[in-house]
């Protein structure tokens, strides 16, 4: 690894599964060991409670952005 660490980037493309969002964003925050990253929570149109209450919970760490995109779903485009 070079000695300056770049920045590395996570998307997480995501609509309304919580339960699934949440588990993978406490294992990346809790067991990664790498120093520098952030992860961008791609929102696609969510509208349940559990999901804004997730985002709610989780953007409160530095390292986490949670990103709307209020389009028609593309998985390409959302990446």
């Amino acid at each position: 690894l070079p000695k300056s660490l770049p920045c590395v980037s996570i998307i997480i493309p995501t609509r309304d599964n919580a339960p699934m969002l949440s588990r993978c964003l406490a294992t990346l925050l809790s067991k990664t060991d790498y120093p520098h990253f952030e992860v961008l929570v791609l929102d696609n149109q969510s509208c349940k409670d559990e999901t804004f209450a997730l985002f709610n919970s989780v953007k409160k760490d530095a390292r986490v952005r949670i990103i709307p995109y209020p389009k028609p779903f593309n998985y390409s485009a959302i990446n």
